[in-house]
């Protein structure tokens, strides 16, 4: 069976816009979270007051979300400017992923097929409550935020004629889009799958239930209160290995297997956190590319900063990846500690940090808290979790 390949990858994200920033980002743990204004000055995409919003005391924020290059879209400037940012930045995300693999998107790419991960417009209510659009046109304005209004706009634009579908699944979000990318590809219903997400508050600041009263994200901490909102866009481009090597795209690396699931009744509620469906997802992603457990030499969690999600996903890993035969280590990390959590493209931001790992053959160090979780007190023995950079020694692939 064709193996599936990333050959494309773009992004925006908080202090990261280029391979090099990500890189010295992840290489120095350094932490682009950044406190709420005090002042009273309007959201720039928005127009509302910071006194008039519900925040958050910190969040990861992305600049220049105000920006879009409308006239390479074929959109006007009124319509680009009621346009929902996320939208305006990922089109411009895939724009640069599909020319990261060696593709001239204004020549347009007939056969790919678009996975969107989505996120729920905060923009959109802006506008409502701001009384930009008059209550004549919010059907309109309704429409025009839709994702499913993006998958038809981008395919039009970009001459998609593959398979076009957005979905909604909380922070799996992203990750489930690649699945279903990856499935599409195997099962030829298209020959490259562009697979995308945004999330994108506006104004950046939301508070919500979970959100840090310290400003801090902590993943693996004792001392953990809640997580921090992060702001960005990533894009995949994804091709079978025979197609990629006919036309001689880049390979950043190789997907073996994915798996998708539902926590199902096992849990008590949908804010609950569940260990044996992570669990499984994990074994059925490791049997589906014939992955042998004990070769895994990394994981990089969803923590963010959740004290108890934290401990229960980390059980979750331990069972899914140890057994009496490992020999070495397994190292655990998450990209929340430097971003926030990403929401709905939490996952797609930590699998592009995976493609770094990978192509660098080094584990960034983890930007730890005061109190982290130690073996016997919430860290499974045989994992571990390090605030120093851990170079990949011998020949063997790192996975």
């Amino acid at each position: 069976m064709d193996s599936v390949l990333i050959t494309g990858m773009a992004f925006r994200l908080p202090g990261a816009q280029t391979y090099n920033e990500l890189y010295a980002m992840l290489h120095s743990a350094r932490v682009n979270i950044r406190s709420r204004p005090r002042d009273t000055r309007a959201d720039a995409a928005t127009g509302l007051f910071w006194e008039d919003v519900p925040s958050a005391p910190a969040a990861a924020v992305l600049t220049d979300i105000d920006r879009f290059e409308n006239e390479l879209f074929d959109i006007d400037s009124h319509d680009a400017e009621l346009l929902d940012p996320q939208q305006r930045v990922l089109m411009e995300i895939v724009w640069n992923a599909l020319e990261s693999s060696n593709t001239d998107p204004s020549r347009g790419v007939p056969g790919a097929g678009l996975f969107v991960g989505s996120t729920p417009s905060t923009y959109v209510l802006g506008l409502m409550s701001s009384h930009t659009v008059g209550s004549d046109r919010l059907a309109e304005l309704l429409n025009n935020h839709s994702w499913g209004g993006f998958v038809a706009r981008l395919s039009h634009v970009l001459g998609i004629d593959g398979p076009g579908l957005a979905l909604e699944s909380f922070s799996s979000s992203g990750l489930v889009a690649f699945h279903l990318g990856v499935e599409s590809l195997l099962n030829h219903e298209c020959d490259r799958a562009i697979v995308c997400g945004a999330s994108i508050k506006v104004p950046q600041f939301p508070l919500y239930r979970e959100a840090s009263r310290s400003g801090r994200c902590l993943p693996f901490d004792r001392r953990a209160d809640g997580s921090v909102v992060g702001n960005g866009a990533v894009c995949f481009i994804l091709e079978r290995e025979s197609d990629a090597k006919k036309r001689g795209a880049p390979h950043r690396a190789r997907i073996l297997g994915t798996a998708a699931n539902m926590d199902g009744r096992s849990y008590p509620g949908i804010r609950s956190f569940e260990c044996a469906a992570k669990e499984r997802v994990m074994v059925e992603a490791m049997m589906a590319g014939g992955v042998d457990r004990d070769s895994i030499d990394y994981v990089e969690a969803h923590a963010c900063g959740i004290e108890l999600a934290d401990r229960i996903e980390l059980a979750a890993i331990s069972r899914a990846y140890q057994s009496m035969e490992r020999s070495n280590e397994l190292g655990v990390g998450s990209l929340a500690g430097n971003i926030g959590h990403l929401d709905s493209i939490a996952g797609l931001a930590g699998l592009l940090k995976c493609v770094l790992i990978v192509e660098q053959r080094m584990c960034f160090p983890q930007v730890m808290g005061e109190s982290p979780l130690t073996t016997g007190e919430g860290l499974p023995m045989g994992i571990v979790i390090s605030p120093e950079p851990r170079e990949q020694l011998g020949k063997n692939s790192l996975r």
